[in-house]
């Protein structure tokens, strides 16, 4: 079964607890929190502070994924909050020891970790980083901005991945954000994804339980 990670984008800060509500009765299984910094893309969201409001009116698990250049810092913070997983952006490190230091902080806190990839990343790049990893973000589209279509090459990056995943019995999870929506998310399901991130479709469903339920129920 294919998983559901609900976006905190778009709803409007002011919102957003109140929509973190209707996602738990939708029985989403994570909430994925979009925390983005300015030095990284060109918007701002989802605070410290905001993040730790929301954790306090939901049971869901925390899928947090951090828009942020050299984040070593904000990963300290954000990793005592008690989140499921943590995901940094292999574009945000300028040196690998930088990056294997974010990962010790995440794992000393009991969570997992995500590696995320933009769109311009071959999968090639980070084959070195994997074995440091429990889940990889394929970014359907370029960070920052909700709302936007999913790029046409990224069922085929998927498939490359979870290729490589089989080929070497390795044990990572492929998440896919950016564009997914009920016309394409069979064929991210068929290209080896195992969970979605879903904002827009999601937040403009008429009947949030029942998109989830279709989700649930698509098969190979």
């Amino acid at each position: 079964m294919i998983k559901i990670s609900a976006s905190t984008n778009p709803p409007k800060e002011d919102e957003l607890v109140g929509y973190v509500k209707q996602l738990q009765k939708a029985k989403v299984d994570m909430l994925h929190c979009d925390v983005m910094r300015s030095n990284f893309v060109d918007n701002e969201c989802l605070s410290l502070e905001l993040l730790k409001e929301v954790k306090q009116h939901t049971l869901l698990p925390l899928d947090v994924h951090l828009m942020i250049n050299e984040p070593l810092s904000d990963v300290k913070q954000f990793a005592k909050l008690g989140v499921h997983n943590i995901t940094i952006h292999y574009e945000a490190f300028e040196w690998k020891d930088v990056f294997e230091s974010a990962v010790k902080v995440i794992r000393k806190n009991h969570a997992f970790v995500g590696l995320a990839v933009n769109p311009k990343t071959p999968i090639k790049e980070i084959i070195p980083l994997l074995s440091m990893v429990d889940i990889v973000l394929i970014m359907g589209v370029y960070p920052g901005k909700s709302g936007q279509k999913m790029l046409s090459n990224t069922p085929k990056k998927i498939e490359e991945l979870k290729q490589f995943i089989r080929t070497n019995n390795i044990n990572i999870q492929i998440q896919v954000d950016g564009g997914v929506n009920m016309e394409n998310i069979k064929e991210l399901y068929n290209a080896g994804a195992d969970i979605v991130v879903m904002g827009n479709a999601l937040y403009t469903a008429p009947s949030k339980s029942k998109l989830v339920s279709e989700v649930h129920k698509i098969k190979y």
